[in-house]
């Protein structure tokens, strides 16, 4: 764990997270998600491609449409259709959203200190709140949280881009999830584990950050701790 010049003395009232790939292990559902897509894409057009071509291509075009904070999965797949050479029309391309997102959601989980962290911080009695992203078309992300375990730990929980008008790193969902909660944005520590979009928004709200660098982040700036897993956040509100 790593704390970059912060005050370890500083107390919290809350606790705000991000959702996927933070608290919820969204690879295996990403992995199931894509696949299922491919055989959608291959039965619709009739491609000669392979499957695992496809495949290929589409995780590139996810890396980088969510770098790009652009979540609507629908606009995805025609692009990825272009660059391998065969058309996508609109009613596919709705298929294979809803395809993505009904085997995405079977497959999500949380990741194994989750639900210990969560219960830990409640009995502490901190206020917990979520702030997340869209999934691109509006009631897709809170189906997802709501369909999760860990749902029913949170007091409020905060769609990014539904909710709000923008997305992260835009501060306002930031803000108004602590509004909700009756803090300062002060007083809440945010845990997410994308710099760009979570540590960027949660400073721009006047919080303190903490990375969870599950992916081996190189640049990482903004954050006030880094750790290694939920756990580590415990430590932090330990004052270490």
């Amino acid at each position: 764990m790593a704390v970059v010049g912060k005050d370890v003395s500083k107390s919290y009232r809350a606790v705000l997270f991000d959702f996927d790939d933070t608290i919820s292990d969204s690879s295996a559902g990403k992995r199931a998600a894509l696949i299922r897509v491919a055989h959608i894409l291959k039965r619709d057009t009739q491609t000669a491609l392979g499957l695992e071509k496809i495949v290929e291509e589409l995780y590139i075009i996810e890396e980088e449409m969510n770098a790009s904070t652009s979540y609507d999965r629908t606009k995805w797949w025609p692009e990825a259709g272009k660059r391998l050479g065969f058309d996508v029309d609109s009613a596919t391309s709705l298929r294979a959203t809803i395809g993505y997102w009904t085997t995405f959601t079977r497959h999500q989980k949380p990741f194994p200190d989750a639900i210990k962290v969560l219960s830990e911080l409640k009995k502490r009695g901190y206020s917990l709140g979520m702030v997340t992203d869209t999934d691109g078309q509006a009631g897709i992300k809170r189906w997802r949280v709501c369909s999760s375990p860990l749902f029913d730990y949170f007091e409020v929980v905060v769609v990014a881009g539904d909710d709000t008008r923008r997305t992260k790193p835009d501060p306002k969902a930031f803000v108004f999830c602590a509004q909700k909660l009756d803090v300062n944005p002060s007083e809440a520590l945010f845990v997410g584990d994308k710099p760009y979009t979570d540590i960027k928004g949660a400073k721009n709200a006047g919080m303190d950050a903490a990375l969870v660098n599950r992916r081996g982040w190189s640049k990482i700036e903004g954050a006030d701790y880094i750790v290694n897993s939920l756990s580590e956040i415990l430590k932090i509100l330990n004052g270490f």
